[in-house]
C-alpha cells in the first residue's frame, strides 16, 4: 500500500509544480506514469487493504487546485520517498540529491548543447567536471543543476519567480552546505543584483540561509581563459567555508 501512496504522491507533486511554474497544460512524465501504473495494478485488493479509489481520493485532498481566478491554495508538499519527491521538482540534476556539500547552480541549458539530458552538458560540462575534480569532490559531495530545465525564454513574469521558489524548495530538501552560483544570469536573479559576476565574485553571500559564492560560468572560462584564475580562487573560497583544501597534487 505504501508503494501506491508514493506513486500517487509523485503524480500530485509533479502536477502541482508544473502548475506553479505557470504552465496551463501538464504532461505527466513517462517514468512517473509507469511507476504509478505498476503500483496500482499489482497490489491485491482484499478486506484489509483499502481500495485504490479511496486511497487516491484521500491523498488527492493534499493537491493544489487552481481557482478560476488563477490563484492556488497553499499546502505543504506531501512527501513520498525522498528522491522520488525531489524528482518532481528537478529531473536533470547531476551528482547526489542526498545532503551534498556543494550545490552548483546554473541558469538554463546551453543552447549549443542541444536537448540536455542532464545539467551542464557538452564542452562546458566537461570543464565543470574538471573544476569539481580539482576541488577534490566526489559524486556524493555535490549536485549540479540549472534553475530552468528548459530555455528561460519560455518563462515570463510570475513564472520566473515560481522557478526561484521551486529551486528554493528543492535546495531546502536537498540541504547543501554551500551554494555556488555559476554565471551572471543566475547571480543577478538569485542575489537580486544588477552587477555582473566580475564585480561581485570573491566574496561570501547568503542565499536561502546558506553560504553562497558567485563565480564565472564554465562557458565564460572557455571564451576568456584569463578568468580561470579568478574562478579557481572562488572555488577555493567555497572549500574554505567547510575547512577544506584542494588536493595538493592538483595543478591549477
Amino acid at each position: 500500500m505504501d508503494t501506491i501512496i508514493s506513486a500517487i504522491d509523485d503524480v500530485i507533486n509533479h502536477v502541482k509544480n508544473e502548475l506553479q511554474a505557470g504552465r496551463r497544460y501538464v504532461a505527466i512524465d513517462k517514468d512517473i506514469a509507469n511507476d504509478f501504473l505498476a503500483a496500482t495494478l499489482t497490489v491485491p485488493q482484499n478486506s484489509t487493504t483499502p481500495s485504490i479509489q479511496n486511497t487516491i481520493q484521500n491523498v488527492a485532498q493534499q493537491a493544489v487546485v487552481p481557482s478560476q481566478q488563477g490563484s492556488s491554495t497553499k499546502t505543504a508538499i506531501p512527501h513520498a520517498t525522498p528522491i522520488a519527491s525531489l524528482q518532481t521538482l528537478y529531473k536533470k540534476y547531476r551528482g547526489t540529491a542526498i545532503n551534498p556539500l556543494y550545490a552548483f547552480i546554473g541558469y538554463e541549458p546551453s543552447y549549443d548543447a542541444g536537448i540536455e539530458e542532464k545539467a551542464f552538458s557538452g564542452e562546458q560540462g566537461v570543464l565543470l567536471d574538471k573544476m569539481i575534480a580539482a576541488m577534490g569532490l566526489n559524486e556524493q559531495e555535490y549536485i549540479i543543476l540549472n534553475i530552468f530545465e528548459e530555455p528561460s525564454r519560455n518563462f515570463t513574469g510570475p513564472a520566473i519567480e515560481n522557478q526561484v521558489n521551486r529551486l528554493k524548495e528543492f535546495l531546502t530538501q536537498v540541504s547543501p552546505k554551500v551554494i555556488i552560483l555559476m554565471g551572471d544570469e543566475v547571480a543577478k536573479l538569485l542575489l537580486k543584483t544588477k552587477s555582473p559576476v566580475a564585480n561581485i565574485h570573491g566574496l561570501r553571500y547568503q542565499l536561502f540561509e546558506k553560504p553562497c559564492i558567485p563565480t564565472y560560468h564554465p562557458k565564460n572560462l572557455l571564451r576568456f581563459i584569463a578568468t580561470k584564475k579568478a574562478a579557481w580562487a572562488d572555488l577555493k573560497l567555497a572549500l574554505a567555508i567547510l575547512n577544506r583544501k584542494p588536493p595538493t597534487q592538483t595543478k591549477k
